[in-house]
């Protein structure tokens, strides 16, 4: 992420920026879309592995290969409500996908990817 970015991010965060996404993204009732995102995250991370790296994880490290297998984006585990964590991740996640369940919340908090303010 650019350098403004991710001073917004950080900003953001310590004004407790991590739970007004949840509980934004909870108010709009989009526990199944940022499950459905988590699960986008899930598989997009183990078609990165080959079939062999799949076959070693699972013979030599079952709990790393568990993890990859069964968290969301930045290894959230899947719970009742929505579980964020921090705001850089939730924005490169973003821009990488250009898909987000709290887009509206993102883009109103400067965290959209268009840097007015740096030349990056």
């Amino acid at each position: 992420m650019c350098p403004h970015l991710i001073h917004t991010a950080g900003m953001i965060e310590s004004r407790g920026g991590v739970h007004e996404l949840e509980d934004w993204m909870s108010e709009r009732k989009l526990k199944h879309e940022w499950r459905k995102y988590n699960i986008l995250h899930q598989r997009l991370r183990i078609s990165l592995l080959t079939e062999h790296q799949k076959k070693y994880l699972r013979k030599y490290h079952k709990s790393l290969y568990h993890s990859l297998v069964s968290t969301g984006i930045g290894g959230i585990k899947y719970t009742e409500g929505i579980n964020v964590k921090c705001l850089h991740l939730q924005t490169a996640s973003y821009l990488a996908l250009n898909y987000h369940p709290g887009e509206e919340w993102l883009m109103n908090n400067g965290l959209c990817g268009y840097c007015k303010d740096c030349m990056c």
